[in-house]
């Protein structure tokens, strides 16, 4: 069916899993699972059709060399393709058909896939690193040794019809630090990346997050979750951590110099050897924290509770048990 016009054709129940469809037209199709193919409909393929300067398609030079870096296949019809090891990392392919693809060790580095067909697709050995994932459907995909390292899910499909929400934003309850309620909260890979990129993710959810050594120099997280973070060197000197969470992290060695931490919670977090110079501690509990050889010159100390609190000089505080 190679080229086929099936625009308004109705293919409802039609078995096309051996069917070679490329360069098939479909707008206004209905296709075997009842769904309706649009993606040859002249409004939504624009970027796909637009010639190169050597007169192909995107998509031909896509099947001819399996290498299209950086290329715009929104809506493409790529189904039961065969692209091993193709190079396309970067590329745009929103709402494409990739149903059976074969993509075994190809390179999808940072592909926007949002919304993409990879049911029974072949991801084997696949590249994924930082895709976007979100609405794509990879029911039945085969994911052995998939690098998914960063890739973002948000209603994701997964290949055993389950629902990823990892990395999905949420709404701020309302009035929440005195932030409007159009803002959202970050989760998981999403959250880490724009508080590296910008220094600034406030009330993300970074529970058990990585950041050891980051440099969050004036970063900005209020209200962050950073339930048992791991935070060792990192630089937060005049972070703004006003109530944010940090019970149970590991702040051992992290330059805390001039920080705002008033009103977080730090129960049972680790601040050995920490530089604490100058930083706002007011209104705090420190139950169960360590502060062993930290430096807490000058920090300002106000309404401070101890309890069990390791001393830098390693003795024990229990005046507020």
């Amino acid at each position: 069916m190679t080229g086929a016009d099936l625009r308004g054709a109705t293919l409802k129940g039609a078995n096309l899993n051996s069917a070679y469809l490329w360069g098939a037209k479909f707008c206004n199709t209905t296709m075997p699972d009842g769904s309706i193919n649009n993606s040859s409909c002249e409004q939504q393929v624009k970027s796909v059709i637009d010639k190169l300067s050597n007169g192909k398609t995107v998509i031909e030079k896509l099947l001819e060399t399996r290498k299209c870096r950086r290329c715009d296949l929104s809506g493409a019809e790529l189904r039961v393709t065969y692209l091993y090891k193709a190079q396309i990392s970067e590329a745009k392919l929103v709402n494409s058909n990739l149903y059976g693809a074969n993509l075994y060790e190809a390179n999808l580095t940072e592909a926007n896939l949002t919304k993409a067909n990879l049911t029974a697709a072949n991801l084997n050995r696949a590249n994924l690193t930082g895709a976007n994932l979100t609405s794509a459907n990879l029911s039945g995909a085969r994911m052995s040794r998939t690098n998914l390292s960063g890739a973002i899910f948000c209603n994701t499909i997964l290949p055993d019809e389950s629902i990823n929400n990892s990395d999905c934003a949420q709404k701020l309850p309302k009035n929440h630090l005195n932030q409007s309620s159009t803002n959202l909260i970050l989760s998981g890979t999403a959250a880490r990346r724009k508080l590296l990129k910008i220094k600034e993710c406030n009330s993300c959810d970074l529970k058990g997050a990585n950041l050891n050594r980051a440099n969050l120099f004036r970063a900005k997280m209020l209200g962050a979750k950073l339930q048992g973070a791991s935070l060792i060197r990192t630089k937060l000197n005049k972070a703004t951590l006003y109530s944010a969470k940090l019970n149970s992290a590991d702040l051992t060695k992290a330059n805390l110099r001039g920080a705002d931490l008033r009103g977080a919670n730090l129960h049972e977090a680790d601040l050995r050897d920490a530089m604490i110079y100058g930083a706002k501690l007011y209104s705090i509990k420190l139950n169960d924290v360590s502060l062993s050889e930290s430096d807490l010159r000058e920090a300002k100390i106000n309404s401070v509770r101890f309890c069990r609190t390791i001393m830098p000089d390693g003795s024990i505080n229990n005046d507020d048990c």
